[in-house]
């Protein structure tokens, strides 16, 4: 068993600030590379973010936040694998252990997994009796530590804190391995839903799709930020979504907000962005309608692509235009963090030709 001074040696002088998960060496498409950047930075702020962050527990902070790790800051709480395939997801636990973890929920599998077979110099980072601790302390599911980022706070074990022994195991040889191995798979199970979102369409819908990179990481970012277990009601958005791609109606609630939306005429880029900006989410200091989170999203996807957005149609730019009278205009007091979100060089969509 490492003692506590190989572990804050350890933290101290050898752990990594350089995420490699989605480096030159992985077996990526370029598109799946795009996914990767797009979600670093909209999880992170940055590269350089995440690589401080890809093999480290973070929390938020919000209250429905639980502790994350990643590059893409999984949730331990909410995050479940996608299983868009037909084959179910690429995303797997470590066959030769898996019986042996007492987690519940995939994201807490996936630490666990790392907290129990994590080691420095050949030798266990935490014991038996540690894990238990952690384990006890977060709930099998996560759900504990939502809203709590000092849950674990207050387990000491002489002059090291287990959150930084979790770290050690994070950043371990054996941690980075694993970090680097799920990013890789949820990339490319990421990958897979879109297509089945992209064949989900009308032979003219899809067509535009296929050639809108924009689109395509647009929704992969959606499939990333709005997991299925996250219902309007009892309906996922990402359900919503290919409901909606298809032409039909679809209403949102949360609480008193309702909102109603449907694709007009072929789908274009008007028509996701009516879809996303009504989606109703609940964020601290705004209201059900209006999520400023988006905007920097979205402006971060535009980032990743060298061609702009194309208007094709007249009722493609009267579509953008309204949304721009409808949703950023009018919602323009709230400078912060709207107005310092938004690339200006990069926001065209949000410059049309007279409706500033």
């Amino acid at each position: 068993m490492s003692t506590n001074s190989e572990v804050i040696n350890y933290l101290n002088n050898q752990a990594s600030d350089v995420f490699t998960g989605a480096d030159s060496s992985a077996p990526l498409t370029s598109f799946q590379f795009l996914i990767s950047h797009v979600l670093i930075f909209n999880e992170t702020g940055d590269e350089n973010s995440a690589s401080k962050s890809a093999y480290k527990l973070s929390h938020h902070g919000s209250p429905g936040s639980s502790f994350t790790f990643g590059a893409v800051q999984w949730d331990i709480a909410a995050f479940q694998q996608i299983t868009t395939n037909s084959t179910g997801s690429l995303m797997k636990l470590d066959p030769a252990v898996e019986s042996n973890l007492d987690s519940t929920s995939f994201g807490m599998k996936m630490l666990e997994q790392i907290l129990r077979y994590a080691t420095i110099s050949g030798k266990n980072i935490l014991t038996d009796k540690e894990i238990t601790q952690i384990l006890d302390k977060l709930g099998g599911n996560g759900e504990r530590a939502k809203g709590n980022p000092k849950v674990l706070g207050d387990i000491v074990n002489g002059e090291i804190d287990l959150v930084d022994k979790i770290n050690a195991a994070l950043d371990s040889a054996y941690g980075q391995k694993w970090v680097n191995i799920w990013h890789q798979q949820y990339l490319q199970d990421l990958d897979s839903h879109v297509n089945t979102v992209v064949n989900s369409a009308n032979s003219k819908d899809k067509t535009w799709l296929e050639s809108s990179e924009i689109a395509r990481l647009w929704i992969a970012d959606f499939r990333n930020q709005f997991d299925p277990d996250r219902s309007i009601d009892t309906t996922s958005q990402n359900v919503d979504l290919v409901d909606f791609i298809q032409g039909r109606q679809i209403t949102m609630t949360l609480g008193s907000f309702t909102r109603t939306v449907q694709k007009i005429g072929d789908l274009g880029y008007d028509d996701i962005l009516n879809f996303y900006f009504n989606v109703p989410t609940t964020i601290a200091g705004y209201a059900a309608d209006f999520d400023p989170d988006k905007a920097r999203r979205f402006s971060n996807i535009l980032r990743q692509v060298t061609a702009p957005i194309t208007i094709n149609n007249d009722e493609e730019a009267k579509g953008l235009a309204r949304i721009y009278q409808e949703y950023i205009k009018v919602k323009m007091k709230y400078q912060e963090p709207l107005g310092s979100s938004i690339d200006a060089s990069k926001t065209g969509w949000l410059n049309l030709p007279g409706i500033n």
